[in-house]
C-alpha cells in the first residue's frame, strides 16, 4: 500500500510540474508511475484521464515497434474504463480496443487479437468505426499467407462501403470496368488528373485502405479482382 501511494505521488507530482510541451518526453515515466499507483485513484475523471494517457503511451510505443509494452499500456487503459464503457465512453473505448487489436496482431498473439476484434465489431456503431479491426484481421491473414482468407474478410466490408464486386470477376467484368473508366476520363489531360482535389470522403478513404491491404492477395488468388478494385477505386463506386 505504501509503495502504491508513493508511485502515485511521484507520478502526480511529475505530471503537475510538467508543461504540455515537455509532456511527451516524460509520458512513459508519468504513466508508469501512475499505473503502479492506480489503487490510489478514486475519482472517475482521474481514471479516465489516466486511460487517455495509457492510450497515448500505447500509440507511442507501437509507433516505435515496442509492441509488447504498447499492448500493456492499452490493456491498462481498458482496465480503467467505467462500467458499460461502450455506452459511457464510446470514443475512448473504441480507440483503446482498436489500438489493442492491432498491437495484439503485431505481437503475433492472434487469439487475443480475435477476442478484441470480436468485442469491437459487436459494439462499434458504424462500419467506419470497425475499419481498423478489419484491417488487422486482413493483415493477420496476409502474415499467415492465407490470401483467400484476407479476400473473404475484405469483400463484405467493401460491399458495406458501397464498392460491390463479383466474387469471381472474369476478363469480361474487367473489360467493362475499363471501358467505363475510359468514358469517365474522356477529354481529361494528365495535368487535369494531377490537379484533382485530394480525396476527403471518409467512406472512400476507408475503402481505399481495404483495397490496398488485399492487393497482394488478389494478385495471387484472383488477378481479375485486383484489376477490378484498381479500376473501381479510380473510377468511383457504383
Amino acid at each position: 500500500a505504501e509503495k502504491s501511494k508513493l508511485h502515485y505521488k511521484i507520478g502526480k507530482l511529475t505530471l503537475d510540474t510538467t508543461d504540455d510541451a515537455a509532456l511527451q518526453k516524460k509520458l512513459f515515466y508519468i504513466v508508469d508511475q501512475l499505473n503502479l499507483g492506480v489503487d490510489m485513484i478514486q475519482g472517475a475523471e482521474e481514471r479516465e484521464k489516466l486511460a487517455v494517457f495509457n492510450l497515448d503511451a500505447g500509440k507511442k510505443a507501437k509507433a516505435s515497434a515496442a509492441y509488447g509494452p504498447a499492448f500493456g499500456y492499452l490493456q491498462k487503459g481498458i482496465g480503467l474504463l467505467k462500467d458499460h464503457p461502450w455506452q459511457k465512453q464510446y470514443e475512448l473505448t473504441l480507440s483503446l480496443y482498436s489500438e489493442s487489436t492491432e498491437a495484439a496482431y503485431l505481437m503475433g498473439n492472434l487469439d487475443r487479437m480475435n477476442e478484441l476484434a470480436e468485442i469491437t465489431i459487436i459494439n462499434a456503431k458504424t462500419t467506419l468505426d470497425k475499419i481498423n479491426i478489419y484491417l488487422s484481421r486482413i493483415n493477420a491473414c496476409m502474415a499467415r499467407e492465407d490470401y483467400q482468407g484476407a479476400i473473404n474478410v475484405a469483400l463484405p466490408v467493401l460491399n458495406l462501403l458501397g464498392l460491390r464486386l463479383p466474387q469471381n470477376p472474369t476478363q469480361l467484368h474487367v473489360g467493362m470496368e475499363l471501358l467505363k473508366l475510359k468514358i469517365r476520363l474522356l477529354g481529361m489531360k494528365p495535368e487535369d488528373i494531377l490537379n484533382l482535389p485530394r480525396m476527403t470522403d471518409p467512406t472512400r478513404l476507408a475503402a481505399e485502405k481495404i483495397i490496398v491491404s488485399i492487393g497482394h492477395a488478389a494478385f495471387y488468388m484472383k488477378p481479375n479482382m485486383l484489376a477490378m478494385v484498381i479500376l473501381r477505386g479510380i473510377g468511383g463506386f457504383r
